[in-house]
C-alpha cells in the first residue's frame, strides 16, 4: 500500500464468498471457533518453514506491514514472498499461542493476539508478539491483516483471556446493495474515528489522554515490554513516554475493512513521527505502517480501539 496514496475512504469489503450469514451462532461460539482455528494453524505450522506456513493462513488480499519500507505488502503471494526474502527467517520455524481475541456480531470478522517464538536454523530463539485481524474466506478463517513484532526476553502469561464479543449476534442483510450501503456508512464512521483519534492526540502532550479516551476498557496494545498492555487506562499511561518535547505524531486511515454487522473493523495507514531537529540539521520524519482494530457493541455506539 503506497503510503503517499491517501484514499479518503478506501474501503475493502471482505466478505466470505459463498458463506451464509453466521447469526445463528452466538458470538461466544464464533470466538471459540476463531481461537481454535488460530491454535490449529499454530500446531500445523510448527514443523514448516515460516513462509510456507503462512501461505495457508493468509487471506487473498492480506496486508502485512513492511516497517523498513514504510508501507504494506498486499496480497497472499506478495506477503509470502516478503517473508521468504530473508533466507534465515524463511528457514526458521514459528510457534505461537493466542491468548485473546474477539469477533463481530455476524461471526464473519475477528481478531486474535498472542505470543510467538521464532526458532532459527541454528537453534536460537527470538520471542515476539502478534496481532491478527481475520475474515471468513471460503468457509475458513484467514488472516486479513497481520503484524508480528519482537519483544524482550522474559516470562509471560499464556493464560487465555475472555474473548471480547458483542452482547448479541447480528444478522447482516442478504441484499447486496443494502450490504454495500451499510458497509460504506460503517467504514466512513470508523475512518472518521481514526482521524479524530489522531487530531485529539496533538502530538506528545495529549497523546496519552487520547489513547485513554479512544480505547475500549478491554483494549490490548503490543507495548514495548515483554507482555501486552491491557486496558485503555494502562495503555494511555504508557504511550508517549520518552517522547522528546516538540515531537509531533500524526496518522490517518488509508484503508478500512469492516464487518457487515458494523461492530468490528480495522483501519490501516501510516504514522508520521516528526521529532525536533538538532541545531543545524534538517528534521527527517519517520513513517511507520500501522493498523488499529476497532469495536463497538452495536452500530449506534461510538467506535473504540480494541487491539493494536
Amino acid at each position: 500500500m503506497p503510503a503517499p496514496h491517501f484514499i479518503a475512504c478506501a474501503v475493502a469489503l471482505v466478505l466470505a464468498a459463498g458463506d451464509p450469514p453466521q447469526a445463528q451462532r452466538s458470538p461466544a461460539d464464533a470466538a471459540r471457533e476463531l481461537l481454535d482455528a488460530d491454535r490449529a494453524y499454530a500446531s500445523a505450522s510448527a514443523a514448516r518453514p515460516l513462509h510456507e506456513a503462512f501461505a495457508s493462513i493468509f487471506a487473498r488480499d492480506v496486508l502485512v506491514p513492511d516497517v523498513a519500507g514504510s508501507t504494506f505488502v498486499r496480497g497472499r503471494d506478495a506477503a509470502v514472498a516478503f517473508l521468504a526474502r530473508d533466507s534465515v527467517v524463511a528457514a526458521s520455524r514459528l510457534s505461537w499461542t493466542p491468548i485473546g481475541g474477539g469477533v463481530s456480531g455476524d461471526g464473519e470478522h475477528g481478531f486474535t493476539y498472542g505470543y510467538t517464538t521464532l526458532t532459527r536454523p541454528d537453534g536460537g530463539t527470538v520471542p515476539g508478539k502478534y496481532v491478527a485481524y481475520w475474515v471468513r474466506e471460503g468457509g475458513s478463517w484467514r488472516a486479513s491483516v497481520y503484524r508480528r513484532v519482537g519483544r524482550p526476553p522474559g516470562e509471560v502469561s499464556l493464560s487465555p483471556r475472555a474473548p471480547v464479543v458483542p452482547p448479541r449476534a447480528a444478522a447482516a442483510s442478504t441484499d447486496p446493495a443494502e450490504r454495500r450501503r451499510l458497509h460504506d456508512r460503517f467504514a466512513a464512521q470508523l475512518a472518521d474515528a481514526e482521524r479524530a483519534f489522531s487530531r485529539d492526540a496533538r502530538g506528545g502532550i495529549a497523546i496519552g489522554e487520547a489513547f485513554t479516551s479512544y480505547g475500549d476498557p478491554q483494549a490490548v496494545n503490543v507495548g514495548g515490554g515483554a507482555e501486552f498492555v491491557h486496558g485503555n487506562a494502562a495503555i494511555g499511561a504508557q504511550v508517549g513516554q520518552g517522547l522528546s518535547p516538540g515531537t509531533r505524531i500524526t496518522w490517518g486511515p488509508d484503508e478500512v475493512r469492516v464487518a457487515a454487522s458494523g461492530d468490528l473493523g480495522v483501519s490501516i495507514g501510516i504514522i508520521t513521527i516528526e521529532s525536533p531537529a538538532a541545531a543545524g540539521e534538517a528534521a527527517t520524519p519517520r513513517r511507520i505502517p500501522f493498523f488499529t482494530i476497532w469495536r463497538r457493541d452495536d452500530p449506534s455506539r461510538p467506535w473504540r480501539y480494541i487491539a493494536e
